[in-house]
C-alpha cells in the first residue's frame, strides 16, 4: 500500500497554522484571499519566498481553510483574483 507524505521542511508546531489563519482571519476587515494568508505566514516565520516554498506553505494553508469550511467556522466569499476568498462564518 502506497501512502503520500507530507513534506516536513518548514514544518510547524501542531496547530500553530490553524491558530494563525483563524487570528488572521478573526482581525481582517473584509474577505481574505487564500494568497494573502500564505504571505503573512511566509512573512511572520521569516521563510525565503521562492516559488517552492510558496507552494508547500500554499498547500498547507489550503488544507487548513478546508478543514475549518467542512467544520463550518469559515464560509468561502467568492475570487480574489486567481485565489479562494474567505471569511469567518
Amino acid at each position: 500500500m502506497y501512502v503520500t507524505r507530507y513534506v516536513t521542511k518548514r514544518r510547524a508546531k501542531k496547530g500553530t497554522v490553524g491558530k494563525f489563519v483563524l487570528d488572521y482571519l478573526r482581525t481582517a476587515t473584509g474577505p481574505v484571499a487564500s494568497r494573502q494568508i500564505t504571505e503573512a505566514w511566509i512573512a511572520k516565520r521569516g521563510l525565503n519566498a521562492d516559488e517552492p516554498t510558496f507552494v508547500i506553505i500554499r498547500k498547507r494553508i489550503g488544507a487548513c481553510l478546508t478543514k475549518f469550511k467542512i467544520q463550518g467556522v469559515i464560509v468561502s466569499a467568492g475570487i480574489v483574483g486567481d485565489y479562494k476568498a474567505w471569511k469567518r462564518a
